[in-house]
């Protein structure tokens, strides 16, 4: 992870950002010697995707249906 002190990263910052984008790697902003900042790569999440955390949940009824007394109260 590389560290830089403010200056250096508002006199960088698009090449810090290119550096960023292509190697996946965080960069660290100081001010006088006391990291501040996190510089990390952006990245999306599908929607479908599913946390680890969630994969052995089991449902025992589908959650989008309603029961039948809603759709007697509709």
């Amino acid at each position: 992870m590389t560290a830089l002190n403010i200056h250096e990263a508002k006199t960088q910052f698009s090449s810090v950002i290119s550096t960023v984008e292509k190697t996946g790697e965080a960069v660290i902003i100081c001010k006088y010697g006391k990291a501040v900042a996190k510089i990390v790569p952006f990245s999306q999440h599908s929607r479908t995707q599913t946390s680890d955390r969630l994969k052995n949940v089991e449902f025992l009824s589908d959650p989008t249906l309603g029961t039948e007394d809603e759709w007697d109260d509709a």
